[in-house]
């Protein structure tokens, strides 16, 4: 079940967007980005995923404006989208690209 929670929007939020993950690292746990940046704009729970090995992982994402966004397993950071945009537009192609029978 994915359950989306909407953050209260902070001044934080009112910067430049292109700025605003440049101070976060892989590796930062979930309260040193709030601490660095503040909370998200809106939260996605992706919920939690257990492997063969009963290792279960909590994976989260935050979004900070309408472009960025970070993904957080077990609250460290694992992944950070400086532009969501152009990432959803690349995977449409590649997508787009293997369904093409024009090769």
């Amino acid at each position: 079940m994915i359950a989306c929670k909407q953050a209260s929007h902070n001044k934080q939020n009112n910067i430049e967007e292109h700025n605003y993950l440049e101070s976060v690292k892989q590796g930062m746990t979930k309260q040193e980005l709030i601490n660095q940046i503040g909370m998200p704009d809106s939260i996605i729970d992706l919920g939690r995923v257990t492997d063969e090995n009963q290792y279960t992982q909590h994976i989260i994402t935050f979004f900070y404006g309408a472009n960025q966004a970070v993904t957080l397993i077990n609250d460290t950071i694992s992944g950070l989208d400086y532009n969501i945009k152009e990432t959803e537009a690349r995977i449409r192609a590649r997508i787009d690209s293997a369904g093409r029978t024009d090769y």
